[in-house]
C-alpha cells in the first residue's frame, strides 16, 4: 500500500490534463477555463485528487476486508490520476521502487518539478538548473522526468510514451546508473500495476544503455565527448556535464563546451519542438551553465536554487524570501543565510561542506554563484595586514617597523621578457616566513612589481631584487621566457647565496589558485600597508576576471612550492604536528605534563 507519507499536500504543482475533466471544479465556468493555463488545470484536478487520496487512507485500516478491497481500488485510481497530474507526487510515490531510504521532502521538490513540467507543456524549451548536491537533483529529473513522460496519456510533442530521449552526463558510468534507475522502477510491481498497459519495454532493444518500449519512445544514455554521429533525440538531458576534479581545468572546460556546440546542440530530432534540460551544480565561472547564459541567455530558462539563501529580486519562487503570509520579508536579513533544506543538511553539515569545499567551491557547488561575494578566489578581505593588529609597536626598532625575524625568503617570478604594450608583464614577488610568539608559521609579502621590460633589463632587476631582500630561494616558471632568464641570472649572479629553482607548473591557473586559497582563509597570508601591496592584493582579487594575471601566477608559484617542500604548513597540520610532539605514556618525559600547570 502506498503509504500516506507519498501523498503530496494540497496545493502541490500539477501539469497535463484533459480541460473536460475539471468542469465540475469551476462550475462550467467556459470562460474561466479558457483563461487557465495547462499547468493550472492541472492543479485544479490534483486539488480535488489528494483529499480522496488522504481520506482513503484514514480509512482502510478500519474497514472490513470486502470494504477494504473496493475502496484500496479507488486509492490506486486516485493515485493512478495524482501520479500522472504531477511529477513531484509521481516522484514520491515512485521512491520506495528507487531507493530503499525513508523519503523525506521539501518544497524545492515542488518547485523544481513545477520548472520541469513547463519544458512538457511548451511554455519553455530550454532550460537550466543549478542546484547544490545531494539535493535529489538527478533523481528527480534524470530518473523520473523521462518516465513521468512516458505515462502520459495524452501524446503530444514531450508527452508520451512515444518521446525520444538522449541523456549524457561527465562520464558513462553515471549516465549507465540513471538509465538503470529509469528501468528499476519500470520493473516494479507498483508501476506494471498502473502502466504496465500504457508501454511495454521492447525485449530486442533492453540494454542499461539503451532502451526502447513498444510505441516508439527509447532512452539513450552517453558520455561528454562521445561520438553522437546517427543518434538524435526529442528530449535531450544533460546531467552534470563535468566532474568537479575536472573543470577547473581549462582544457576540460573548452572540451565540454566543445562537445556541446559542435555535437549535442544539433541532435534534436526536430528543432522547433525539441527540448534541452541542463541540470548540474556551478563549479566555474565558464562552466557550461556559464558559456550558455553569455552566449544563448534569450533562449533559455534558468532556474537556480542555492543551499543558503540569498536575496535576489529574480527568484520570486524561492519561499524562503517570503513571510508566514506570503509577503517578501520586510526585513531581508531574517531570510538570508536560511538553509535550503535544513531537515536532510542541516546547519552542522552545510558548515563542513562549506569548509571541505573552500570558498571558492563552496560559493560554486553550494551557492551557484561561481565566484564569491568581496572578490575571486583569492578575496582581499582574507589577507591580513602586517603588522598585526595591536602588534604595531612589538616590531618597531628605533621608530620604524621592521620586518620579523623570517626563517625562510622566497622570490618568484612569472616572465615575458617584452616591451611591448599589448603583451602581459613580467611579475615578481617576494615572501618571507616567520613563527608568531604561538610557534604558528605565518607568511608575510615583501615586495611586488610587474613591469613590460626586454630580456637585459628583466635579469638586471631582478638580480638587484635578489640581493636586497637576500632570498633563499629563487622561483622561475619553466617556459621559454623562464628558462632563458634563468640561464642568465646563473651565469651573471653564479656567486650569490640564493639558488635558482625551474617550477614546472601543475593545473592551469585556476587550479592552482584554489589549491593555496585555503592559506588566505586561514589567515596565514600577510601583507603590509604599501602602494605595491594594494596593487597585489586588487590583482589577486580580481582574479580570475581580471585583464592581468601575472601577479597572481608569481604568489600561486611561491606559495604552491612551500607548501608542497614543507615550508610552510595549514594549521590543522601545524595543530597535529604539535600535538604528535606531546609526550605519550612510555615516554621518558611522560611523567611531566606538556606545559605549565
Amino acid at each position: 500500500m502506498t503509504q500516506l507519507s507519498n501523498i503530496p499536500a494540497p496545493g502541490a504543482p500539477a501539469p497535463l490534463v484533459d480541460p473536460d475533466d475539471i468542469d465540475d471544479l469551476i462550475d462550467d465556468d467556459e470562460e474561466f477555463v479558457e483563461e487557465l493555463t495547462l499547468r493550472e488545470r492541472r492543479r485544479l484536478k490534483l486539488k480535488e485528487t489528494i483529499p480522496l487520496l488522504e481520506k482513503l487512507a484514514r480509512a482502510l485500516p478500519r474497514m472490513e476486508r470486502y470494504a477494504q478491497a473496493q475502496a484500496m481500488k479507488l486509492f490506486d485510481d486516485a493515485e493512478k490520476t495524482a501520479c500522472e497530474l504531477s511529477l513531484a507526487t509521481f516522484y514520491k510515490c515512485a521512491w520506495p521502487h528507487l531507493d530503499p531510504a525513508p523519503y523525506k521532502h521539501n518544497w524545492h521538490v515542488d518547485a523544481t518539478a513545477e520548472q520541469a513540467e513547463r519544458l512538457i507543456t511548451g511554455e519553455t524549451r530550454r532550460l537550466i538548473v543549478n542546484q547544490p548536491p545531494r539535493t535529489g537533483k538527478s533523481s528527480l529529473l534524470s530518473v523520473v522526468l523521462p518516465l513521468w513522460i512516458w505515462i502520459q496519456s495524452e501524446k503530444g510533442p514531450m508527452s508520451g510514451p512515444q518521446v525520444k530521449f538522449l541523456t549524457a552526463s561527465y562520464g558513462q558510468s553515471l549516465s549507465l546508473k540513471h538509465s538503470g534507475d529509469m528501468r528499476k522502477i519500470i520493473s516494479s510491481a507498483w508501476f506494471q500495476k498502473h502502466w504496465g498497459h500504457r508501454f511495454k519495454l521492447a525485449e530486442d532493444r533492453n540494454a542499461v544503455g539503451f532502451f526502447e518500449n513498444d510505441k516508439g519512445g527509447y532512452r539513450m544514455s552517453t558520455s561528454v565527448g562521445a561520438g553522437l554521429t546517427g543518434q538524435g533525440g526529442d528530449f535531450i538531458l544533460i546531467d552534470d556535464p563535468a566532474n568537479t576534479q575536472d573543470v577547473t581545468s581549462e582544457a576540460e572546460r573548452a572540451a565540454v563546451i566543445n562537445w556541446y556546440t559542435q555535437s549535442l546542440s544539433t541532435r534534436l530530432n526536430d528543432p522547433k519542438t525539441g527540448v534541452i534540460l541542463l541540470v548540474m551544480q556551478r563549479q566555474h565561472e565558464l562552466d557550461l551553465t556559464g558559456f550558455i547564459l553569455e552566449t544563448e541567455p534569450e533562449m533559455w530558462d534558468h532556474f537556480v536554487l542555492r543551499m543558503r539563501y540569498e536575496s535576489n529580486p529574480f527568484l520570486e519562487y524561492d519561499p524562503r524570501g517570503y513571510d508566514e503570509n506570503g509577503e517578501v520579508h520586510a526585513d531581508m536579513s531574517e531570510a538570508e543565510g536560511t538553509l535550503l533544506w535544513p531537515n536532510r543538511i542541516p546547519e552542522m553539515e552545510v558548515q563542513k561542506l562549506e569548509k571541505t569545499l573552500g570558498t571558492y567551491g563552496a560559493s560554486g557547488q553550494l551557492q551557484q554563484r561561481p565566484e564569491p561575494k568581496g572578490g575571486g578566489i583569492i578575496r582581499s578581505t582574507d589577507w591580513k595586514m602586517f603588522p598585526p593588529e595591536g602588534q604595531q609597536e612589538d616590531w618597531k626598532k628605533d621608530g620604524i617597523v621592521c620586518w620579523p625575524p623570517l626563517e625562510f625568503i622566497v622570490a618568484s617570478c612569472d616572465l615575458a621578457f617584452t616591451e611591448r604594450q599589448e603583451n602581459d608583464y613580467s611579475a615578481m614577488t617576494m615572501w618571507g616566513v616567520w613563527h608568531d610568539r604561538t610557534g604558528a608559521p605565518k607568511v608575510v609579502a615583501m615586495h611586488a612589481w610587474q613591469d613590460r621590460l626586454s630580456f637585459n633589463p628583466l635579469v638586471t632587476r631582478i638580480g638587484n631584487n635578489c640581493r636586497k631582500f637576500k632570498p633563499d630561494v629563487l622561483l622561475i616558471e619553466a617556459k621559454a621566457a623562464g628558462i632563458s632568464a634563468a640561464q642568465e641570472i646563473q651565469r651573471v649572479y653564479g656567486a650569490a647565496e640564493w639558488s635558482t629553482v625551474l617550477v614546472n607548473p601543475r593545473g592551469d591557473k585556476v587550479s592552482r589558485a584554489i589549491s593555496i586559497q585555503g592559506l588566505f582563509e586561514e589567515g596565514l597570508i600577510y601583507a603590509p600597508d604599501r602602494t605595491w601591496s594594494q596593487m597585489l592584493i586588487d590583482t589577486c582579487a580580481s582574479f580570475p576576471k581580471g585583464q592581468h594575471d601575472d601577479l597572481v601566477d608569481s604568489t600561486t608559484q611561491a606559495l604552491r612550492w612551500m607548501r608542497d617542500n614543507g615550508v610552510i604548513k595549514r594549521k590543522e597540520e601545524y595543530k597535529r604536528e604539535l600535538f604528535d610532539s606531546l609526550p605519550r605514556p612510555g615516554d621518558a618525559n611522560a611523567d611531566l605534563p606538556p606545559y605549565d600547570v
